[in-house]
């Protein structure tokens, strides 16, 4: 990871914090820099929680060090020419009628 993916990875434990958010796993894709991510916030937590006596508990202090479980059906998938495009552009590129939407991401047929 960068630094900014680090800085990002505590940013969200943090935020998980301040929300007074609470789990008992947390899961990974196999991909190096997600299982990277995850350790971050699991620690940025653990570490912030021993230096707080009033904060939520956010991990079971039951666990002492936890791992993210690594679920295969995680990872990311690559859409060649069309990964990180906005949907509109993939909506111009492909045509409408080739492309179903839901609320969290587009799925579509490439155009050749």
């Amino acid at each position: 990871l960068t630094q900014i993916g680090e800085d990002q990875a505590d940013q969200v434990a943090s935020k998980i914090l301040k929300e007074g958010l609470s789990f008992d796993a947390v899961y990974s894709s196999p991909l190096k820099r997600a299982k990277c991510t995850a350790q971050i916030i699991i620690n940025t937590l653990q570490q912030k929680q021993k230096s707080s006596s009033t904060s939520t508990s956010s991990i079971s202090s039951q666990q002492k060090q936890i791992e993210p479980f690594v679920l295969p059906e995680l990872i990311e998938r690559d859409f060649g020419t069309m990964t990180g495009l906005p949907v509109h552009e993939i909506l111009q590129r492909c045509g409408e009628e080739n492309v179903l939407k839901t609320d969290t991401i587009a799925y579509f047929l490439h155009p050749e």
